[in-house]
């Protein structure tokens, strides 16, 4: 009796891991990965139709240095 609930414990471990992923994985598509970052400098990138302009962008890396 006691090896049944240990098995039953062991196989709802999984089940836990993987609720606990599609919620993490739902929250990411609704929200997106955000990052704080400021434009630094305007890049030109030139392409067949000509060129545009992007913003060239800095973020601060874990340590807190940009």
């Amino acid at each position: 009796m006691t090896c049944a609930v240990a098995y039953a414990a062991i196989a709802v471990l999984p089940l836990g891991f993987a609720l606990r992923d599609a919620v993490v994985v739902r929250r990411l598509r609704r929200d997106g990965i955000r990052a704080e970052g400021a434009v630094v400098d305007n890049l030109r990138v030139d392409d067949a139709d000509g060129y545009a302009w992007r913003p060239g962008r800095a973020y601060r890396s874990v340590s807190g240095m940009p």
